[in-house]
């Protein structure tokens, strides 16, 4: 028998703001209070005054068709704005949870990477949503870093002690990792990545302490069945989301293999997700600047 899908909670949200006009926030006004008359679902006025409505079932709620239909004729007659989307109340320490975790490391100011204007692109949009990615930047040659920063406490934080971060959250979302790091992959034998140096300012060699983080694999889509989308769905190219995400965010076991790494960015640089088992690996070494961002899920439908 098959396991029937379960699906998190999905919310409708109206915020004055984004309308074209105040007639518009009337009529939604006017809307809102009609349908909380007469369904179970009911819009809640937020802190910032947006109204917002909660269906407990999510794409499986029998009121959402309903509402669905319902707003769907505000935005046809009075070209009103909203939101849908998954409710997710996570926590960082829920995506520690997950089955795949999103990690990005912390900071050094601008100057750790000297070349940072000439080896990383400027932002461009996709070439198939035309939407602008922030992490879209582009490495166009090899890091050089000034290594004096790992020696210096810059920061009051424990992560900062010399010899400084493990993991390096680049502009444009890449990771540099220590040495001490890729030490632990290679020991754990994970699959999935490859290391790419960096250039020492002090030796103008590779550096033995930095190196930077590339996944072998981008997977760009979710499960289209465990995690469906509003119309406007998420770009095939770039990964942007477009519209609402309606269920949570699954992978297919059989699209990563034996790999334990992978990026859900087409550079493969940039959002960067491991194993829950390698998540909780790296975490018991202390690796400085480990931040859970995100979580996923797995699926299987071989």
């Amino acid at each position: 028998m098959t396991k029937q899908i379960t699906y998190p909670p999905i919310e409708y949200l109206f915020f004055d703001y984004e309308q074209p006009d105040e007639q518009t926030w009337e009529v939604i006004n006017a809307f809102v209070l009609e349908w909380n008359d007469h369904h179970r679902s009911q819009f809640v006025k937020g802190d910032l005054g947006e109204w917002g409505a909660i269906l407990r079932r999510g794409i499986l709620d029998e009121e959402y068709p309903i509402l669905k239909e319902a707003i769907a004729q505000l935005k046809s007659k009075y070209n009103a704005v909203f939101f849908l989307g998954a409710v997710d109340n996570r926590s960082a320490a829920d995506f520690e949870k997950a089955p795949l975790v999103a990690i990005v490391g912390n900071t050094y100011p601008t100057e750790f990477v000297v070349n940072v204007h000439e080896a990383m692109g400027d932002p461009v949009r996709c070439p198939h949503c035309q939407r602008m990615d922030p992490h879209s930047g582009p490495i166009l040659g090899p890091f050089i870093i000034d290594e004096s920063f790992l020696d210096k406490q810059i920061d009051p934080s424990p992560d900062y002690t010399p010899p400084g971060l493990d993991l390096i959250n680049l502009p444009n979302g890449a990771l540099l990792i220590s040495t001490r790091l890729a030490d632990t992959l290679k020991a754990t034998k994970v699959q999935g990545y490859e290391l790419i140096p960096v250039i020492s300012l002090a030796t103008g060699r590779p550096s033995g302490r930095i190196v930077l983080l590339r996944a072998d694999k981008a997977i760009i889509l979710p499960c289209d069945i465990h995690t469906p989308t509003t119309e406007e769905g998420i770009c095939p190219v770039c990964g942007r989301i477009l519209g609402g995400v309606l269920g949570d965010y699954y992978v297919r076991k059989e699209w990563l293999g034996r790999d334990q790494l992978f990026s859900r960015h087409p550079s493969k640089y940039a959002s960067i997700y491991v194993t829950n088992k390698l998540y909780h690996k790296i975490k018991s070494e202390n690796m400085k600047g480990l931040l859970p961002s995100f979580g996923i899920y797995e699926c299987d439908h071989t």
